[in-house]
């Protein structure tokens, strides 16, 4: 039986639809106490009072805070869920055949594109040295896979969404031209990580994007593919918004 730690995420819902359609035995958690649902009530920050039984004998945790501001600005509440809970459940599940655990191209300081699995961390911003950190404490069990990714697009982003909604409308939209993004489908993420659990494999893994490419020509491309013009499409800067977290240059990965 396997078991998806935050199975209403972006990655923890698109896997359940995956593993639903092949007849896969699964059960998912939620942090939302809903009557109706199917899912088992779990929250991270609440873990001593967790209904989690050891039946399990492969994991894939998707829940985190992944807000990078939140980050930034809570410090200790955040590591309280992206680290501190992270061991626990590694403990809880220590006799599991697999740990799959979710990371971010965000442990690297983005000096350089399409970093490998072995290089040098050098994260600059909180939740990157919280996903750092969380790496290091689960490599020392040996039923951990760690599994790092940059941006993951679906049909559900928001942004995209307002975007694709404007363009349509014929209204002006505004992106980052000096802030990349290495566009990495849902789909992919979800085979990967079935091609982990699939071989057991250990250690730390990518999931590889597309090449880094700012905001602005990412906007530009969707444009064209909604037969939009690119005039539509308006530059901004990253430094107007004001982030209270350092961004990194490139944030592409690649695997080996």
């Amino acid at each position: 039986m396997r078991l998806i730690i935050g199975a209403d995420s972006k990655v923890g819902s698109a896997l359940a639809r995956n593993w639903a359609r092949k007849n896969i035995k699964f059960h998912g958690t939620s942090r939302r106490n809903a009557p109706e649902s199917e899912n088992i009530f779990f929250d991270l920050s609440d873990f001593e009072s967790s209904s989690l039984k050891k039946v399990y004998d492969k994991i894939v945790l998707c829940a985190a805070i992944t807000d990078m501001n939140y980050c930034e600005n809570n410090p200790e509440k955040s590591h309280s869920i992206n680290v501190d809970a992270v061991k626990k459940i590694l403990d809880f599940f220590y006799d599991s055949k697999q740990i799959i655990l979710l990371s971010s191209s965000q442990v690297f300081d983005g000096s350089k594109p399409f970093r490998q699995p072995n290089e040098k961390k050098n994260p600059i911003n909180e939740y990157g040295k919280q996903k750092s950190v969380m790496e290091d404490i689960a490599l020392a069990y040996e039923n951990a896979t760690i599994l790092r990714f940059s941006k993951i697009v679906d049909e559900k982003d928001e942004l995209f969404l307002n975007w694709k909604k404007d363009l349509l409308s014929e209204k002006e939209i505004y992106a980052f031209y000096d802030y990349s993004i290495s566009a990495t489908p849902i789909e992919k993420v979800v085979s990967k990580i079935n091609t982990l659990m699939d071989k057991e494999v250990f250690g730390t893994f990518h999931c590889e994007g597309k090449k880094d490419q700012p905001y602005y020509e990412y906007a530009k491309d969707l444009a064209v593919s909604l037969d939009r013009s690119v005039s539509l499409v308006k530059k901004i800067s990253y430094k107007e918004k004001k982030f209270d977290y350092k961004l990194p240059r490139y944030v592409s990965l690649r695997d080996t």
